[in-house]
């Protein structure tokens, strides 16, 4: 994932008043509402949007976490090859455990995450 995906999921967690490393345990499990994925702006006044019309924060959160992996999907991996069995998520956004569910539900894929992520 790119590093202004990780940023910006960032920069989201820190306004919706969440420690980086809680956002995403924070919204595990939950059923996101519907946010665009096509760039970082329209995201961010999508979350307003959802906050504004009655989401809590932990929905508006995870509809980001989907929107950034969908965003990413789109955008970065197109319509590249990708396994339909194992996917390997590196680099510091994958330690949120958020994000590796978006991936999951995505992708409909098994997503292995070094333990070793920096």
């Amino acid at each position: 994932m790119r590093r202004r995906h990780g940023l910006f999921v960032e920069e989201q967690a820190i306004k919706l008043g969440y420690k980086v490393s809680e956002a995403g345990p924070a919204v595990l499990g939950l059923q996101p509402p519907r946010a665009t994925d096509r760039c970082t702006v329209f995201m961010e006044q999508d979350l307003a949007r959802l906050i504004r019309t009655g989401s809590t924060p932990q929905e508006a959160f995870a509809a980001v976490m989907v929107s950034v992996v969908k965003n990413y999907l789109n955008k970065v991996v197109g319509n590249r090859y990708r396994s339909r069995e194992k996917v390997f998520f590196q680099g510091a956004t994958a330690r949120n455990p958020a994000l590796v569910a978006a991936f999951e539900r995505l992708l409909g894929v098994e997503i292995v995450v070094s333990p070793y992520c920096t």
